[in-house]
């Protein structure tokens, strides 16, 4: 029955079943994984439509495989990526309370700051160049400052 199902599956059944899974992940949140499998049922479904006597393991092989291959390396991305912003919150951290003066302007809440040879992102209040920040909490790797009383 379900083979059956599967191999009539149209080139428009593939985009809807692409659309679905792109709805899941907004509602689940499931770090993008089911983003990658809907753009590949689109994108089967695209195949199918380009190549319409593509057979239906053909279909299902490509679609499991390339689901595969993007699982794997948008979970090594992930872990990459999250690695990156535990290191960089931790190093940030050691500048909660400290005073610094700002080389460029903070303009619509956010900013950039130089210290130990690293970029950081700010937020804060808009401050003129100069201004002396007080670093008040981490969030994600940005820094939230304030101003500072001199």
């Amino acid at each position: 029955m379900m083979a059956h199902y599967i191999s009539q599956l149209t080139p428009l059944e593939w985009a809807g079943i692409g659309v679905i899974f792109l709805i899941l992940d907004f509602f689940i949140a499931t770090s993008g994984f089911l983003v990658w499998l809907g753009i590949l049922a689109c994108l089967v479904g695209l195949l199918l439509w380009l190549f319409p006597s593509l057979p239906w393991p053909h279909q299902l092989l490509i679609f499991s495989l390339s689901g595969i291959v993007c699982s794997v390396t948008w979970w090594a991305y992930l872990l990459r990526h999250s690695s990156h912003l535990k290191v960089k919150k931790q190093l940030a951290s050691k500048y909660i309370g400290e005073t610094f003066e700002l080389a460029a302007p903070i303009v619509g809440g956010k900013g950039t700051l130089q210290l130990d040879g690293c970029t950081w992102e700010i937020k804060g209040p808009n401050l003129p160049i100069h201004a002396k920040v007080r670093v008040i909490a981490v969030d994600k790797a940005v820094l939230q400052v304030e101003e500072a009383s001199e």
